[in-house]
């Protein structure tokens, strides 16, 4: 949940930063359009920033979780091709997929 809120406040902080900051110091008067989209710039700027920030958060939480993992989706993770949790059926796999005392995955 934070993570998710967090990539919009970084978008607005990157909103009110050239809003305050570069907006009044670095344009000229003039420049009506460059205002405008200076701020929208800046916004899209901090929204990435926080868009890769989430996606890292993301990408560890699964590198710690790999060993819990069935083997279609460590399979999914390692070659980026979906197809494999697609054809996954989760709710009648055919095998243990987990052991009892650690919970870890036994493929």
């Amino acid at each position: 949940m934070f993570l998710g809120a967090s990539k919009w406040a970084w978008g607005f902080a990157g909103f009110a930063f050239a809003g305050t900051i570069i907006n009044p110091n670095f344009t000229s008067k003039s420049s009506f359009y460059m205002r405008k989209f200076n701020v929208l710039t800046f916004a899209l700027i901090g929204y990435a920033w926080g868009r890769k920030k989430q996606d890292y958060q993301l990408l560890n939480m699964m590198l710690k979780m790999n060993d819990y993992f069935p083997l279609e989706i460590k399979r999914a993770l390692q070659d980026k091709d979906y197809r494999h949790v697609a054809l996954f059926d989760w709710k009648n796999p055919g095998r243990k997929l987990f052991d009892d005392v650690t919970g870890k995955s036994l493929s």
